[in-house]
């Protein structure tokens, strides 16, 4: 009995040199923009987290003037939205990882040590802030360590995935540091006043830099060859 062979399962036809090359850039190309869209959508993420954290924190300081037992979990309302954060952009880059090959090691690696940049200069902030007894009210020494935290991370590369990309970063914690400094200095001498002020505009502004640098990051056009 003679099989018929199906068109559509034919051996494709071989590729010339030129043909080739292009196919190479096409999926080079498919690549870098998964690549990058999957950085602007990490960076979208953590501008839902890290508002979140503002917001918590600013909601669990105004309970605990009634209630001052809720003052005790003060130093771990962070652990949670920040756990949520690293299981979401996880979970993102290993989707990413599916179609683009990715050291998952390295990929670990960094993000371990971009998290633990931002603890570090927040939490070594307000410690020095605290025994320095500093006029600076706590979100708004979290707000400009976290802008001091991107400026470094952008700046040694870190978890960015392209020059553009630590640019934004560098840019972006410019913008959250020049925030912070100068409500800082307009609010100078009232640490009510700061609180008051930085519980709605560290938010705001961590949100506004986070999600507007991903979507830069996102929908930045790859330079054709």
């Amino acid at each position: 009995m003679v099989k018929i062979m199906d068109p559509a399962l034919s051996a494709p036809e071989a590729l010339s040199p030129s043909d080739a090359l292009r196919e190479i850039v096409r999926v080079t190309r498919l690549n870098d923009a998964l690549l990058r869209r999957t950085s602007g959508a990490t960076w979208m993420v953590w501008g839902i987290v890290v508002p979140a954290i503002f917001l918590t924190y600013g909601l669990v300081g105004l309970l605990s003037v009634s209630n001052p037992a809720l003052a005790a979990i003060f130093p771990f309302i962070w652990a949670p939205w920040v756990g949520l954060g690293i299981l979401l952009t996880a979970f993102l880059w290993r989707t990413a990882g599916m179609q683009v090959p990715v050291s998952r090691p390295v990929a670990r690696r960094q993000g371990i040590l971009t998290a633990l940049v931002f603890l570090l200069v927040i939490l070594g902030g307000l410690t020095i802030v605290g025994a320095l007894h500093l006029p600076f009210a706590q979100p708004a020494v979290a707000l400009l360590g976290s802008g001091a935290a991107l400026i470094l991370v952008g700046g040694t590369g870190l978890n960015c995935v392209s020059r553009a990309d630590r640019g934004i970063w560098v840019l972006g914690g410019a913008v959250l540091a020049g925030v912070a400094l100068t409500v800082a200095a307009v609010l100078r001498g009232s640490l009510t006043e700061q609180y008051t002020w930085f519980t709605l505009i560290a938010p705001l502004a961590t949100g506004l830099v986070c999600t507007l640098g991903g979507a830069l990051v996102a929908s930045r056009e790859q330079p054709r060859s």
